[in-house]
């Protein structure tokens, strides 16, 4: 699959922020039933949950890219998590408190940051969870990282829905849910660490 990001200059899609992130499978995998399959549920379920979640980004339409079937959804400004961690983490190798050793001495206003952020990705989690889905694959490069006027509060949005599935009622959802809270664990671990 690749992602490209389109300026959106006649405003033709309905994309609110003016720019477009086109998903299309490639030539390797645009004739596999199950590439076809997740990219399909991706849309499906990004446009349901972006009515009801902020923390996911609108799926626009369906069609093809470049003869290869492809989705348009709403751009997600910012960086992944995982590009996210790995900046702070170089910061905090930079900074004069690094002593050299295995573990570095992080600032308070640093651990706020990170405090907040895990907040945020909670309620984003929470609100895919109300809104009656589960994610199914959350992982730091599926959270889009954005800064808020250049402040420490951050916006997050919760893209790779591919393996997501909604809530059936059975007996099914406790336990995807519960794997869901596992991966945001490990999600926190990598922030923390």
């Amino acid at each position: 699959t690749t992602v490209y990001c389109v300026k959106d200059t006649e405003h033709g899609t309905g994309s609110r922020t003016g720019f477009v992130a086109i998903k299309a499978l490639n030539d390797m995998c645009s004739n596999d039933s199950e590439h076809v399959s997740r990219l399909e549920n991706e849309y499906t379920i990004s446009r349901q949950l972006a009515l009801q979640c902020t923390s996911v980004r609108l799926a626009l339409s369906m069609s093809e890219f470049d003869g290869f079937p492809a989705i348009y959804l709403e751009w997600a400004a910012g960086i992944t998590l995982s590009e996210w961690i790995n900046l702070l983490h170089k910061e905090l190798r930079l900074s004069p408190l690094h002593d050299n050793s295995h573990y570095t001495i992080m600032r308070e206003c640093d651990m706020r940051i990170l405090l907040t952020l895990a907040c945020t990705i909670s309620k984003a989690l929470a609100g895919i969870h109300c809104a009656g889905a589960t994610h199914n694959n959350l992982t730091p490069s599926n959270i889009v990282v954005e800064d808020i006027d250049g402040s420490s509060n951050k916006s997050v949005k919760l893209i790779g829905l591919g393996s997501a599935s909604l809530h059936t009622g059975s007996g099914k959802t406790f336990p995807k849910i519960h794997e869901d809270l596992l991966s945001l664990g490990a999600v926190f671990f990598e922030m923390f660490t």
